[in-house]
């Protein structure tokens, strides 16, 4: 069954024997989407998008959702949902489509912003330009987001698994993300599920406070 027309995943710890299904994301899911987009890197999300501003963040993530061709776009994502409710989602797609995707991602938000905040987010977003999230062989997870009352629920090791489904199905054999060296719940479910640290970035001790330390790109083979 293709995962974009309904496939079921089982939860069989906290959601004993409750089925996950999985849908595409449609422009309509914005608000939503931007929501739960914002609650998995609230802190980043501020810093960079909002420009230290958590509201102006949340919108901007809310409008850009159905717009095409960037990397936090509809097209890209899947909504996990469990007896009709929307539990999660995650943005995936071929490592090759990055570059283009984050320098479309920087045009739609320097549009929110006169000269002074463009100056502003270019200097924040700068440091990361350097920073390899993934190959271009590689399926790359862009984000993966629970809702908050859901986590702890088996939900992020299912997205996984749909994930990995949908990559071995276009043919890819690995799989890379980027996590925050602080996100410990996160890396706790990456090295569980087979996810090995690759390399690490260290942010600057300026800008630790408000990113944290730093990132781990970390790496999956997968079975085809």
């Amino acid at each position: 069954m293709s995962p974009d027309s309904g496939e079921v995943i089982l939860l069989e710890k906290t959601l004993p024997m409750k089925a996950i299904d999985f849908r595409s994301a449609t422009a309509s899911d914005a608000k939503m989407a931007g929501q739960i987009l914002f609650e998995s890197f609230p802190r980043k999300a501020s810093f960079l998008i909002g420009l230290g501003n958590e509201d102006r963040a949340r919108k901007i993530l809310s409008d850009i959702f159905p717009l095409p061709g960037h990397r936090l776009s509809y097209e890209f994502a899947r909504i996990a949902m469990i007896e009709g409710r929307t539990v999660g989602l995650v943005i995936a797609f071929p490592g090759k489509m990055l570059n283009k995707l984050n320098r479309h991602l920087v045009k739609r938000i320097l549009k929110y912003y006169s000269f002074r905040g463009k100056l502003a987010f270019f200097l924040r977003v700068w440091p990361l330009v350097f920073l390899k999230e993934s190959a271009r062989d590689e399926f790359f997870l862009s984000s993966l987001a629970v809702r908050n009352k859901h986590r702890g629920q088996e939900v992020g090791e299912a997205l996984l698994t749909h994930v990995e489904t949908r990559a071995a199905k276009a043919g890819f054999s690995k799989i890379a993300l980027v996590v925050d060296i602080d996100d410990q719940d996160a890396k706790e479910i990456y090295d569980q599920n087979g996810y090995g640290v690759k390399t690490m970035n260290l942010e600057s001790n300026a800008r630790v406070p408000y990113l944290g330390p730093g990132y781990q790109r970390r790496v999956k083979e997968i079975s085809l």
